[in-house]
């Protein structure tokens, strides 16, 4: 029976031998369990790279190429790779809707829950989310799982911020904060039994501060794989396992820099295998593989300049109830301490520690932690598919190859153009001429089965047509677009609504880091209706309450460019969208996808907003000037009128107060004067086919358009005309139901 686990608990004198024990237990007990979906997802990745031709050896426990005669092609369609290429992209592509509500009605909460989208974006940047999300997308359509693991760095290549030094108010010893954290107080008086009261900010002799450096720090966000985590399968959640280890491998430099390790230590370290498990030799030897190497995972165990590194997290217990992480590179425990960051749903007296690792899966795998996806039950239609398209290549070359029947005695030597199969043979009677023999058609049925799996593999992985952006051909209805739509969103529904989680539980713990460590000002750039940028600064200190993270499940727009446009045409047919209007028209030729037709509108939301920087900066900012005043020559009056309104709903537009908002009224009030006008004109203004019969005595008549049943059947426009009463007795029956209509 596997003994139980033992926790190391801080402040032990053996803390370090039970965390090395732990580590060591960690990884040997659930390598035995999880081998087999490690090497599922090996699999999966090797298809991906197209090395498809392998089979899995029990007897050695790995991957290697699959036997087979010389003369036995080994083709691969990558049809895996394009099925599975539609669904990575839509998460890559996926930013799901996130919403930040306060935890209480206090002002610190609610300013908090005002500013945290903005927050979000400042730490997206500082990330990399833009290259992180296309990464982990990628692992997560392939093995079904991937994490990012979160914190903050303060690295020396993040650059360094002016510190003011504290002082020791007992012994005068002078330490920066983060020292004095680090060393738990001052170490002085520590030395010497004592217990320091206190510290406060240090000045010279001629009272100026005495300054220091320290680093500025970053936030970031780094991807773990399947092959690197460990955690305990048998939990409910991720977040449910007592305890997450992440292996890996990090250059001797590394260590050599971030925790001051000697060389002797670091040569400790690298004389360790860096592959006594299954999952570091699969993911040393992804950095390797490509479609034409021979070799599937045959990594070395030793590597020049690389050293393995633990990283272990303990959730809170009576022991630790801060919880406990560390970590140990070889042997060596370089780290140890309770968790750093706090949740930033907390109320401040109140903080609570939280592990900052984010899960992310594709779907759901009933009693374990770990999910699955799609790419699992391709493989094996993919292997199915090639071992056909091997059998139809192998008879397109030999049993397609023409016959030559040559007798014997037919003086022919060498045959002109390209040979198939030559037979010769001993004629019995007269000798007859040679002859040539068609070879036999490949197998038809080897094509349709061919067409049958890529069919199902699309059907198994939920792509669709509309799913990657193309309708069917002569399907152009909205409703079967949008059912095929439905169908795909239906597909990716359980994967999509994970990823929403995935991502508002990221942005949980990175709002808690910054709330923390951002002692420095951030900066995020806005770009304004005007053109111009106007650039928005905070720090910890502007996230003084607390915050919850929801993802907004249910707003969930149609995905593909097909979808999209058959959706504005319906809209259309409703009446909810209206093409007069320049701006709705714009925003649908962003959707149809040429916008280009009105570029011109650009410059009139442009100018517009321009003139409401001019009502903010008269009226808020009491700065010298004029109210801007309506040109009817150049303005485009639909356009203003919509994007002053816009601004007047604003927080700007509020803050105009009633001189300013009055002064904006009547601006407004020009532009839809001269809308009204231009209304009345083009109602008073004849339509173009009634100018021309004025002009010429009358349009042509429905006689001389449409000479007989046929041509009329030919003008669909016309088509109703046919059977109704025309010349004098139409005349007749328009006068006896105009009386008949006509009120009484």
């Amino acid at each position: 029976m596997p003994k139980e686990l033992k926790l190391p608990v801080l402040g032990m004198p053996d803390v370090d031998e039970v965390t090395r024990t732990l580590v060591k237990e960690i990884r040997e007990r659930n390598t035995r369990y999880s081998q087999d979906l490690l090497h599922k997802c090996y699999e999966n990745i090797l298809y991906d790279y197209n090395r498809q031709w392998i089979t899995f050896d029990t007897r050695l426990g790995q991957f290697r190429p699959k036997r087979t005669a010389k003369w036995v092609p080994k083709p691969s369609t990558n049809k895996f790779s394009a099925v599975m290429r539609p669904l990575i992209s839509q998460l890559a592509g996926t930013d799901p809707v996130l919403q930040y509500a306060p935890i209480s009605e206090e002002p610190a909460d609610l300013a908090t829950a005002n500013v945290a989208s903005r927050i979000i974006e400042i730490a997206r940047q500082e990330v990399n989310v833009a290259r992180l999300r296309p990464r982990l997308a990628r692992w997560v359509g392939l093995t079904g799982n991937g994490w990012l693991v979160n914190g903050y760095d303060n690295d020396i290549r993040y650059g360094q911020v002016p510190e003011q030094y504290e002082q020791c108010v007992a012994c005068g010893t002078t330490m920066m904060a983060d020292d004095i954290e680090g060393e738990g107080g001052c170490p002085t008086c520590k030395a010497e039994g004592q217990e320091s009261p206190g510290f406060q900010p240090a000045f010279d002799e001629q009272g100026a501060p005495v300054m220091g450096q320290r680093p500025r720090g970053a936030m970031f966000s780094e991807l773990a794989t399947i092959f690197e985590m460990e955690y305990d399968h048998e939990a409910d959640s991720f977040e449910d396992s007592l305890y997450a280890l992440r292996m890996r491998s990090r250059d001797r430099e590394w260590a050599k820099t971030r925790f001051s390790m000697s060389e002797q230590e670091l040569d400790a370290a690298g004389s360790q295998p860096l592959s006594p498990v299954v999952q570091q030799r699969y993911l040393q030897s992804l950095a390797f593989i490509s479609p034409l190497s021979y070799q599937t995972y045959l990594s070395k165990p030793f590597r020049e300049n690389r050293i393995l590194v633990a990283d272990l997290w303990i959730d809170p217990t009576v022991e630790n109830p801060n919880g406990f992480y560390a970590i140990m590179i070889g042997d060596n425990i370089v780290y140890k301490g309770p968790y750093k960051y706090n949740a930033p749903d907390a109320a401040p007296d109140q903080p609570r520690v939280m592990r900052t690792l984010t899960h992310f899966g594709y779907q759901i795998a009933a009693g374990r932690v770990a999910y699955r996806t799609p790419a699992d039950d391709l493989t094996g239609m993919q292997k199915t598919r090639n071992e056909l398209e091997s059998i139809y290549k192998l008879h397109s070359r030999r049993g397609a190859n023409s016959i030559v029947w040559i007798p014997d005695g037919s003086n022919i030597s060498k045959l002109a153009g390209e040979e198939g199969i030559v037979i010769r043979y001993s004629a019995m009677s007269q000798i007859p001429p040679p002859r040539r023999e068609p070879g036999l058609e490949s197998p038809r049925f080897i094509r349709e089965w061919i067409e049958l799996i890529d069919a199902s593999m699309e059907i198994v992985a939920g792509s669709v047509d509309v799913l990657r952006g193309d309708a069917p051909a002569g399907l152009e209805a909205y409703a079967a677009l949008q059912a095929l739509e439905a169908k795909a969103i239906q597909a990716m529904a359980e994967s999509r609504s994970l990823w929403s989680v995935a991502w508002a539980e990221w942005s949980r713990q990175v709002l808690g880091i910054f709330k923390q460590y951002a002692l420095d000002e951030r900066e995020i750039a806005l770009k304004g209706e005007s053109g111009a940028w106007s650039i928005e600064k905070f720090k910890s200190a502007d996230m003084r309450g607390g915050v919850r993270v929801i993802p907004d499940l249910v707003s969930q727009p149609p995905s593909s460019p097909v979808a999209k446009r058959a959706g504005l045409e319906q809209a259309q047919r409703m009446g909810l969208y209206n093409p007069m209007d320049p701006q709705e028209r714009y925003r649908g030729l962003q959707i149809i996808g040429v916008p280009e037709l009105m570029q011109d509108l650009d410059l009139d939301t442009r100018a517009a907003a321009i003139e409401n920087d001019q009502f903010y900066d008269i009226f808020v900012r009491m700065l010298e000037g004029e109210p801007p005043a309506v040109n009817p020559e150049v303005d485009n009056d639909i356009v203003h009128y919509g994007t002053h309104r816009r601004f007047w709903l604003s927080d700007k537009g509020r803050a105009l107060g009633p001189i300013g908002q009055a002064a904006l009224a009547g601006h407004m009030a020009q532009h839809k004067f001269n809308i009204q006008q231009q209304i009345m004109a083009q109602a008073a203004a004849p339509a173009p086919g009634q100018a021309a019969g004025k002009a010429t005595g009358g349009g042509p008549s429905a006689e001389k358009t449409v000479k007989s049943e046929a041509g009329a059947a030919s003008q669909p426009a016309r088509a109703n005309d046919m059977g109704k009463p025309k010349g004098k007795r139409a005349s007749q029956l328009s006068e006896i139901r105009g009386e008949q209509n006509s009120p009484q």
